[in-house]
């Protein structure tokens, strides 16, 4: 039977680190000077939660110079990875103190989407030999942290697809002029990545604080939501359909293949043979697809659903990317001023135990949110060094292996 994806997603985050907003002396005018330091964000962020609790309220009151904030999470259901995260249950999420979160970096979301309007109408030529021509839906979303902001594009894609179109759309996707702003002309995803993550860092430091945010390579996942076709206990083979369309939603390359064994970050064994896999976590250095028929199919196995795995992928590669990124901007100003801020020695302890709980299961497993994933995004990270170099300076045995 041949394979069917009916519902897929895609993800990509672009960020960017600065050190503005946590030195000892910020510039005064920058319109999100409050995050950096612990006394104002801890009332930015109860205060958010305070509103939270008011039925239809989300965005933060602010001066017109400042875009609307909220919490990173959603405001119903279970949040698997904040819960875990901040070592809390969803009814204790409600009562974070705001020091807490402070000392982990947990961002505040941006309220408003910060790129509107944009439509993606693919045509035949996108699609290749199939027939249907997939609904595509996009939403953009953005968050700051302390020290950092970051710019994501959801893309929704609904249709019956071949696993070789599906392949087809995510790489056009990715790489081609297919994103439409009315009335401009289409442009490539990398182009409005670049404007929205250079308008996102001007609303945090203001726009004479502001510098040319350089070349960003974005984090992407990519999540086969609904298909059928295929069985929980079908093998993926090097060179095959199934394998063909993880190395291109992977590599952005339809060219570029590599070996199964390379590309597997987690699976769960199939009974013969043994060393081939059903479903399975796949990526490179800055992507990942997961592949579950497990769960994608009509008749899934009732667990939670794919779409909540994407989540939770995504916003914890993200985090996992803003303790590195913290880690890296404290070894720069130690290096440059021969010290760090005071924001930067607040955080660094729990920033080290942060990263080292994300990457290990001892001894810290039972309090955060951990995964192979993540472990892997630390390990292949060119901030890994920093995160010792914490260690170094609070006198840490607790250290990255």
């Amino acid at each position: 039977m041949t394979i069917a994806i009916r519902r897929l997603r895609m993800s990509l985050i672009w960020s960017t680190p600065f050190a503005t907003l946590i030195k000892d002396n910020p510039p005064p005018d920058a319109p999100l000077l409050a995050l950096g330091k612990r006394e104002s964000y801890q009332s930015i962020f109860e205060r958010l939660l305070r509103l939270r609790a008011v039925p239809g309220c989300q965005g933060s009151p602010r001066p017109d110079t400042e875009p609307a904030l909220e919490l990173p999470w959603e405001a119903h259901g279970v949040n698997n990875f904040w819960c875990r995260y901040l070592n809390a249950n969803f009814i204790g999420l409600k009562r974070l103190p705001g020091n807490f979160a402070f000392f982990r970096l947990v961002p505040l979301r941006r309220h408003e989407s910060p790129a509107r309007g944009l439509s993606v109408p693919l045509e035949e030529k996108n699609v290749g030999k199939d027939k249907v021509i997939p609904e595509v839906v996009v939403r953009t979303e953005a968050w700051f942290h302390p020290h950092m902001v970051s710019f994501a594009v959801n893309f929704n894609i609904h249709g019956a697809m071949s696993l070789e179109t599906a392949a087809r759309v995510c790489l056009g996707l990715r790489n081609e002029r297919l994103i439409f702003r009315s009335p401009h002309s289409p442009i490539k995803l990398d182009e409005l990545a670049a404007e929205k993550l250079d308008e996102l860092y001007t609303e945090a430091v203001g726009e004479r604080n502001a510098a040319p945010v350089p070349l960003v390579n974005p984090f992407s996942v990519v999540t086969v939501l609904q298909g059928d076709g295929s069985s929980p206990n079908d093998t993926i083979i090097d060179g095959e359909p199934i394998h063909r369309f993880l190395e291109t939603a992977t590599q952005w390359d339809e060219d570029k293949q590599d070996n199964l064994v390379t590309g597997r970050i987690s699976s769960w064994p199939v009974p013969n043979p043994q060393d081939l896999t059903g479903p399975l976590l796949f990526g490179r250095r800055r992507s990942r697809a997961v592949w579950d028929p497990r769960r994608f199919l009509p008749r899934g196995d009732g667990k939670s659903s794919l779409s909540c795995y994407h989540r939770n992928l995504m916003v914890s590669s993200l985090q996992t990317e803003a303790l590195l990124a913290f880690a890296h901007l404290a070894v720069e100003q130690q290096a440059a001023d021969g010290a760090r801020s005071k924001t930067i020695r607040q955080c660094e302890k729990v920033v080290l135990t942060r990263l080292i709980a994300l990457h290990s299961d001892q001894p810290y497993q039972t309090d955060t949110y951990c995964s192979i994933n993540l472990q892997r995004i630390i390990d292949e990270s060119p901030y890994r060094a920093a995160v010792n170099a914490i260690a170094d300076w609070n006198f840490s045995n607790v250290r990255l292996p």
